[in-house]
């Protein structure tokens, strides 16, 4: 990456016709998947205006790490609320801000209680908690979505036998 970028000076910069993101937004959707800590924060420094940039669903970077990467590291959703701290009352999509996307996300994921943290330690993460979207549901209402679904998953897994009933039983359910 930092060789491409010697060679081609602004690559980072090039925005694609379909969905309006740069590389950087692109990179936020893969997050730790194939992204590490180190080339996420080159990619920060060699496009220093990228996490301010909306693509054509108005989501800043910061929306896409949260939605979609499947192994955001609490390192990169740090270094993009130090760089943007506004970014948590942005409204995107449905009027969504960044924690109303993590908010949708399965609650297996393995470090959500550690990043619904770290997002509500800051003044303005408590203030897009607080924010409803376009329909008027707060990101807690989509969490209890969320929640209902992988609830009505797993019921759906047991009653198929797709669970062994031993596995249902240690997870509360008869």
């Amino acid at each position: 990456l930092k060789k491409a970028h010697g060679h081609y000076s602004g690559i980072t910069d090039v925005v694609d016709k379909d969905r309006g993101r740069m590389l950087f937004h692109r990179c936020c959707e893969r997050g730790g998947d194939s992204l590490e800590d180190r080339s996420f924060d080159f990619l920060a420094r060699a496009s220093p205006s990228a996490p301010f940039l909306v693509d054509f669903q108005r989501l800043l970077p910061i929306h896409i790490l949260l939605a979609t990467a499947p192994c955001t590291t609490p390192h990169m959703i740090k270094r993009l609320v130090a760089i943007h701290p506004k970014s948590l009352t942005h409204r995107g999509t449905r009027g969504w801000t960044p924690i109303h996307f993590f908010c949708m996300r399965l609650p297996t994921y393995p470090r959500a209680v550690m990043v619904l943290h770290m997002l509500l330690d800051t003044k303005l993460g408590r203030k897009a908690l607080r924010m409803k979207d376009d329909k008027g549901d707060l990101p807690l209402h989509l969490f209890c979505v969320a929640c209902a679904d992988l609830r009505d998953q797993v019921d759906h897994e047991i009653a198929t036998g797709l669970v062994p009933q031993n596995a249902a039983t240690r997870r509360g359910r008869s």
